[in-house]
């Protein structure tokens, strides 16, 4: 059966309830816990958006994807583009699967710092239509929410319709790397320079907000591969937050509001590190 693509009537308005479902750190396991052992679960990764300058947007726009399921409802990172956009690493979500024939709806948005995100267009898959625990890559047409008609844009994605147990199978690792402005050079800071209680300046952080650790060495803080799990993608920068080198800014480290552009009052930045894990066969 082909893709069936639709126009959605209505928007998807950005922040409404839904679980996020990104597969990243406990957030993954969390969602584990929810899912019943038997049932089905969609999983969805975003690759690419393609075409973006064929919407009219701004010469710089920063797309990103929602994608809802019933109750649950992801939205991707941003990223910059001139037209198209690749999500390097890909993000995977998945979906708690009650009823195969309930539609998946797919739109794709420019950010917009200015006021309500534009728009650009939208379609809806099914999850009837994949063969269970096979991946199977879908170039989706969208539809504009203005014309009504097909050529908005494009969204890529890889889709599998599968049990528990597989869907959970892989797992993300996460550290953080800090650096300082030197106000005297104006330049950034290799140095060790996020305090800790205990251990005073250090330069790399763990990602769990809740029991962070930190130390001055990024091999101190990386956990052993657990049994019965091998690296499918070794220690990489993530892309998925930052500028095109992946960094965020901020002017204040305890206060934890962290940007994509850096400003002149930006003397902190810091970048997510990311290992992926998959169960051995």
């Amino acid at each position: 059966m082909g893709l069936i693509v639709s126009c959605l009537t209505g928007s998807l308005p950005r922040g409404a309830d839904g679980k996020c479902n990104v597969l990243t750190g406990v957030r993954a396991e969390l969602l584990a816990a929810d899912v019943p052992d038997d049932a089905q679960v969609l999983v969805v990764t975003l690759l690419r958006t393609d075409s973006l300058s064929a919407t009219g947007a701004a010469a710089k726009p920063e797309p990103y994807v929602v994608l809802s399921l019933g109750p649950e409802r992801c939205m991707s990172s941003r990223r910059k583009a001139e037209e198209d956009a690749v999500w390097d690493p890909p993000e995977t979500f998945r979906f708690h699967v009650r009823d195969v024939k309930e539609p998946v709806l797919v739109s794709l948005y420019h950010f917009n710092l200015a006021g309500h995100d534009d728009r650009v267009g939208d379609a809806t898959v099914y999850p009837i239509q994949f063969d269970a625990a096979k991946k199977a890559t879908h170039t989706l047409d969208l539809v504009s929410p203005i014309t009504g008609k097909c050529g908005a844009a494009t969204v890529t994605l890889e889709i599998a319709l599968t049990d528990k147990t597989q869907a959970f199978a892989a797992r993300v690792d996460e550290l953080f790397e800090y650096e300082c402005l030197n106000r005297m050079s104006h330049k950034w800071d290799t140095k060790f320079c996020i305090m800790d209680p205990n251990n005073g300046m250090c330069r790399w952080s763990t990602a769990d907000a809740e029991n962070i650790k930190y130390s001055t060495q990024m091999t101190d803080l990386v956990s052993p591969v657990p049994p019965g799990y091998r690296v499918s993608a070794d220690w990489h920068v993530s892309r998925a937050d930052g500028d095109a080198a992946g960094w965020s800014y901020t002017y204040h480290m305890a206060r934890g509001v962290w940007f994509d552009v850096q400003e002149k009052s930006s003397f902190y930045r810091r970048r997510r590190w990311t290992r992926i894990l998959e169960k051995e066969p």
